[in-house]
């Protein structure tokens, strides 16, 4: 049985599970898509954006891996803080051979 485990990090990657486990296609990159050549431009400029943001050492859709899969204790909010809709949390750069793993894991063109 085919599944994806853990935290997905790429949306296509569930259908893409649903027409294997179907035996069916997808018709989103079929000539006969009037608004293919609209989907290959969004897809290379994501490509790109992609690509310069983990050029830039940015996460774009996964945690680092040197995270603990543990919960992590919050710090003391303020009065302030309470009151956020959310708490930023930064995230290191990336480096290294986080930087090279996530760079050879964006889609090659061909």
């Amino acid at each position: 049985m085919e599944g994806i485990y853990g935290c997905m990090p790429k949306p296509g990657y569930g259908m893409s599970i649903v027409h294997k486990v179907g035996k069916s296609n997808s018709n989103i990159y079929s000539l006969k898509n009037k608004q293919l050549g609209k989907i290959a431009i969004g897809l290379l400029k994501s490509r790109r954006t992609r690509i310069n943001l983990i050029k830039q050492g940015e996460w774009v859709d996964c945690v680092p891996s040197y995270f603990e899969d543990k919960i992590y204790e919050l710090p003391k909010l303020t009065k302030e803080q309470k009151k956020m809709d959310f708490i930023e949390w930064p995230l290191p750069k990336i480096e290294g051979k986080d930087k090279k793993l996530l760079l050879a894991d964006v889609k090659p063109l061909m």
